[in-house]
């Protein structure tokens, strides 16, 4: 468990989905289709988020006890939990945030594409 940074899982799980999502959607929502555009970003969020989850379980659950005592413990198993709930909560944000993108890009994309000699 020495070599977990919490910090950088934290921030890679934040923002490495958001941007990937971002990317793969934006060519749906550009062109109007924000149903669909959103279904593909969630799931790419989705992707990342349990590669994530599964390389930060293998990780803790992997462990040798030969080489960290408290492998094993209690407190690494309760800290292991907490970290897994926090990057599934965290996928969970990404999802929220990217339709609201997903939105205000559609809503940029209606407004601009309606002309006053229309009315």
């Amino acid at each position: 468990m020495s070599n977990f940074d919490l910090p950088l899982t934290l921030a890679a799980a934040t923002l490495l989905p958001i941007v990937l999502g971002a990317l793969v959607g934006l060519r749906f929502w550009r062109r109007r289709r924000v149903i669909l555009g959103n279904v593909v970003a969630s799931a790419a969020v989705g992707a990342v988020i349990l590669f994530l989850i599964a390389q930060t379980f293998g990780m803790f659950f992997s462990c040798s006890v030969d080489v960290d005592p408290s492998c094993g413990t209690q407190a690494t198993l309760d800290f292991a939990t907490r970290v897994l709930i926090g990057l599934a909560l965290v996928g969970w944000v990404d999802v929220f945030v990217l339709m609201i993108l997903g939105g205000v890009i559609d809503d940029r994309a209606r407004k601009r594409s309606v002309r006053m000699e229309d009315l």
